[in-house]
């Protein structure tokens, strides 16, 4: 008996070594006592190692399947035979997932359970192919459901063994209406014998496919006509049936049957048409032609079927002499297979006579081939008289026209050549080094140019306008600098005259408007010129702009400039308006001019929808004048009367018993801005409360001496003084800080700058400033990454402001290989850097610290995206701080203050200034000019910026690149120039991108260029 047990252990451990399942004895205490070569083979592929007997069993579980392992080895330990099946997924070294199987098997000696035997299975395979079998039948399932068509499978007999379901979207009947029904009970019973026919051929070939057409009906009891493919599928033992796939073509059929009634309408069409119409085929017969062919040819339309035509039409050239057939339009037609035709061909009536006639020849094509043209064409035997008539009637008007035209053409290049010449030299000028005076000079001058090459440039406008070719344009503009430019351009002329140039343009205008900015500023040309030119020394020019009338839409302005000239007489009035038409000849001898002035402005505020009128006596000066009306931009800046607030009272000094005509346009100004005022007379004693306000003298009419005598008498941090510009050198080397000066002509600019100056705006960025500079400097030096070299200028400035010594990194490799080499207290990482971005960057510098122990240093990321989640973004990338472009000074001493040390015993936490304020303070002095003039400008051009938008969006939507390239560098140069770093960066890169020819990103980078620039909007009206 022992040696049967014996014999018995050895066999079973052969079996157990031999099994090709892997098997894994477990003992009582939950560890291994034996596996076989499967199991081990099973576990160095999963686990990659081997297992060996001693380890724990649950080990070649997952940790989540633990507790049900134990479950089923504890049942197995008390005897349970039955068979569960647990199941796991494992990981395997090789990143794979296994599906793997395992059942416990209790192992009795004498009725005792003395160790578990766990069988495993690897079941990865067979799960993989149960799932891709599931996946099949979804997609099979899935193409069925989606399917447009019905599919419908019959028995051999035509009864419905399935049907789709979108038979109800289609029939309106569910799938059961129709299951095991003969199909032949819904179709209609005049197309039945071709659908029984159908059916009786694919049945009785095994594997064939079938077509056919018939109507079935709806179950609402109309018929819906349906195309269907069959297959014989009977064989097949998964289908055993013939599978019908039916798509419904009732509205094709609705349209062929259009098609059949259009092709009769056309056809009658054609025999009442005026035009000849004829068919011919490639031998050149003709197949069909309407009356109106037959009726000018001279013959009948059964005379001309079945003819030759080319013995029928007969082409001529202009001599009579038949043109030969490759001459003729038709045969390029069937030739080429184009469209071809031809004007003042000669046609030959069958009695021999010519007529000229317009025809076109389109090539017939069947299934892509040419089978014939069609010819159609009329007699333009009037056509061609009526021309003749024009023709004569129109030379006769070049010749009259002829030399208006080429004296405007001489005038224009005459006058062209000497502006680009001094354009030129004027770029030249500005670039060596001048002075601040001198700047504004230059700045002005070349601006002058640039107004006045743009209206010579159509100084054909007379010739445009009576031809119909001036365009009237509408883009927003900024009112106040549009209408203050024609006085400034004309301001030296006057001078030059000794002519008293002024102007009130009312600062309640609003900011923006819509309109024609440059054809309005012609016209003011046009008029001042005149008025300037008409006026005789010491005399008076007086241009007005008004606000008449303003609602949601749209403002009314009204305009007039009123001189002290020579007058017109009443009888000579409305001659002055025609063209090349002056008062007099003498006129023309003493004064000289085109006389065409007028006369395009008068036309050139009609087409903008206004009329131009005089008032004029002989000897006593004129008066033009005119209202236009300009739209609202949905975004207005408020009038620019800021300074209301600053400035309470202005004692408004005279000199004479009258003021003078400056002293009457600043009182109008100040009323205007309900800023009270008194008008004392010089000499009188001046309250006590005229040192607390604002004191303005004219003094463009005193002497030296007095203008001296004034400066000592009254305080300088209260006194304007107006003057005109050839009393500048003396002033400005006379006066002392804190004096304003207000040089003619005067403008409301000009006016409420001063104005604004000497009350304190400036003197209050001063202090702001100064203050900035002495309380908050801190102690560290920094490295920069910034690629920009205009922003690298820029943080450098702000930073070193702050105190801070300053290294710039011009790219991110560069930044790491500094960072490694030196010793910093804090890093500024540009994000957008090419090559190495800032993120790459700065994990670089990360594990170079860790790598190296050192401490870290704080790192501030510096980036243009303000996308919502770009901070978490940057900062889970191991940066301690974001800093959104464009960067400010408030921001970025701030950032400062979070990780270095202050200079000195400064409060850190008291108030900071205003780092608009600031920085544009900066800007000021770098560009040479005032703060707020500064403001102004970038006011301006931050109000025409949609002509800049609008000029992209133009070239983004046409893909036009040069054109956006253009654009671009035309927004970044003038945003360069008003040092808005971040406006100028984004076009930079719109610039980039166009000559790179990237079109994709064009959208994006407008879009930034549109946000930046409202952002600097809503910044500089809070500044």
């Amino acid at each position: 008996m022992r040696e049967t047990k014996k014999r018995l252990k050895v066999l079973l451990e052969a079996a157990f070594e031999i099994s090709f399942q892997a098997m894994v004895q477990i003992g009582r205490d939950g560890e291994i006592i034996a596996l076989n070569a499967s199991a081990r083979e099973l576990a160095r592929t999963i686990y990659g190692r081997d297992v060996t007997p001693g380890e724990a069993a649950a080990g070649l579980l997952p940790t989540e399947d633990e507790d049900n392992f134990s479950t089923g080895f504890i049942r197995a330990l008390k005897g349970d035979r039955e068979q569960e099946r647990l199941f796991a997924i494992v990981t395997g070294v090789d990143g794979e997932e296994y599906w793997v199987e395992y059942l416990f098997r209790p192992v009795e000696v004498d009725g005792v359970v003395e160790s578990v035997l766990m069988a495993i299975d690897d079941i990865t395979r067979r799960k993989i192919a149960i799932d891709e079998v599931a996946r099949s039948a979804r997609r099979y399932q899935s193409l069925v459901k989606n399917s447009s068509d019905i599919i419908i499978i019959l028995n051999r007999e035509g009864m419905v063994r399935y049907v789709s379901d979108t038979v109800e979207q289609i029939l309106g009947y569910r799938p059961r209406d129709l299951m095991d029904r003969d199909v032949t009970d819904w179709i209609f019973a005049e197309d039945m014998p071709a659908f029984r026919n159908a059916l009786g051929r694919v049945t009785s070939r095994r594997g064939t496919q079938f077509f056919t057409q018939f109507r079935f009906r709806h179950r609402e009891g109309e018929w819906v006509f349906f195309e269907a493919v069959g297959n014989n599928m009977l064989e097949d033992e998964t289908i055993q049936g013939l599978v019908l796939n039916c798509r419904d073509v009732t509205e094709r059929k609705h349209y062929e049957e259009m098609l059949i009634k259009i092709s009769r309408q056309n056809e009658l069409i054609l025999e009442a048409a005026g035009e000849g119409v004829y068919g011919i085929n490639t031998d050149g017969l003709i197949t069909f032609v309407n009356p109106a062919a037959a009726r000018m040819m001279g013959m009948r339309v059964e005379e001309m079927i079945g003819s030759d035509h080319r013995d029928v039409v007969r082409q001529s050239d202009e001599n009579g002499n038949l043109c030969p057939e490759e001459e003729c339009l038709y045969f390029a037609a069937m030739n080429d297979g184009n469209v071809h035709t031809g004007d003042g061909v000669l046609f030959r009536r069958a009695d021999g006579s010519p007529f000229p006639v317009q025809y076109i020849a389109t090539p017939i094509l069947e299934r892509g081939r040419i089978v014939g043209a069609v010819v159609t064409f009329n007699d333009i035997t009037e056509r061609r008289r009526a021309e003749e008539d024009l023709r004569r009637a129109k030379e006769e008007a070049d010749a009259a026209n002829r030399a208006k035209s080429e004296f405007l053409a001489n005038m224009s290049h005459e006058i062209r050549t000497p502006i680009n010449s001094l354009l030129g030299f004027l770029e030249l000028l500005d670039d060596t080094g001048l002075g601040a005076t001198q700047h504004e000079y230059v700045s002005i001058i070349r601006e002058s140019g640039r107004s006045l090459l743009e209206i010579i440039s159509d100084i054909l406008d007379y010739s445009k306008i009576e031809c119909g070719k001036t365009d009237i344009e509408s883009n927003a503009f900024p009112a106040r600098s549009a209408f203050e430019s024609p006085v400034e351009l004309f301001s030296a002329r006057a001078s030059e005259k000794k002519i008293s140039l002024v102007s009130f343009i009312d600062p309640l205008l609003p900011h923006t408007l819509v309109g024609d900015s440059l054809r309005v500023r012609q016209v003011l040309n046009n008029l001042i010129a005149n008025a300037i030119k008409f006026t005789p020394s010491e005399g008076l020019v007086m241009v007005e702009i008004e606000c008449r009338e303003k609602n949601k839409t749209g403002c009314r302005v009204g305009f007039s400039v009123r001189d002290t000239g020579i007058g017109i007489a009443t009888d000579k009035q409305g001659v002055i308006f025609e063209s090349f038409h002056q008062e007099d000849n003498s006129i023309a001898r003493r004064y000289g001019g085109t006389g065409l002035g007028l006369a395009i402005s008068s036309n050139l505020v009609r087409l903008m929808g206004g009329e131009i009128g005089l008032e004029s006596e002989k000897g006593a000066g004129s008066r033009f004048f005119f209202e236009l009306v300009f739209g609202l931009a949905e975004e207005l800046s408020p009038p620019p009367a800021p300074i209301c607030e600053s400035v309470r009272k202005v004692f408004l000094v005279r000199f004479g018993e009258k003021s003078t005509v400056q002293e009457e346009i600043i009182a109008r100004y100040l009323r205007a801005m309900a800023i009270d005022f008194e008008a004392p007379r010089w000499g009188t004693t001046l309250p006590n409360e005229a040192r607390e306000s604002l004191i303005v003298a004219d003094v463009s009419l005193r002497p030296e001496g007095e203008i001296l005598s004034i400066l000592k008498t009254v305080p300088s941090d209260c006194l304007v003084l107006v003057a005109e510009e050839r009393q500048r050198f003396f002033l400005e080397r006379e006066i002392r800080t804190g004096i304003g000066l207000l040089f003619m002509p005067l403008t409301a600019t000009k006016v409420f700058g001063a104005l604004g100056r000497t009350a304190g705006e400036s003197r209050g960025s001063e202090i702001a400033e100064k203050h900035f500079d002495t309380e908050a400097l801190f102690i560290g030096k920094v490295l920069v990454a910034e690629d920009a070299p205009v922003n690298q200028t820029l943080i450098r400035i702000m930073l070193e402001r702050l105190g801070l010594s300053v290294v710039i990194a011009g790219d991110g490799i560069q930044v790491v290989n500094m960072f490694r080499d030196g010793a910093y207290d804090m890093v500024f990482m540009d994000i957008g850097m090419p090559g190495l971005d800032g993120i790459e960057a700065t994990a670089r510098i990360l594990a170079l610290e860790k790598k190296e122990s050192r401490r870290h240093t704080p790192i501030v990321a510096l980036t243009a995206h303000a996308l919502k989640g770009e901070r978490e973004r940057l900062l889970a990338a191991g940066m301690d701080e974001y800093l959104s472009k464009p960067v400010d000074m408030g921001s970025l001493r701030r950032a400062v203050g979070l990780y270095l040390n202050r200079r000195g015993d400064g409060n850190p936490d008291g108030p900071s200034p205003d780092a608009r304020i600031t920085e544009l303070g900066e800007a000021a002095r770098d560009l040479g000019i005032d703060r707020e003039e500064l403001r102004g400008l970038i006011d301006d051009f931050l109000s025409s910026s949609e002509e800049y938008l609008g000029a992209l969006e133009e070239s983004a939507k046409e893909g036009a690149p040069d054109a956006m390239r253009f654009a671009a560098h035309r927004l970044k140069g003038a945003a360069s120039n008003y040092r808005l770093a971040g406006l100028s960066e984004l076009s930079a890169e719109l610039e980039e991108a166009a000559v790179k020819g990237s079109e994709a990103v064009y959208e994006a980078l407008i879009e930034g260029i549109r946000r930046e620039i409202t952002r600097l909007k809503s910044r500089y009206r809070e500044s």
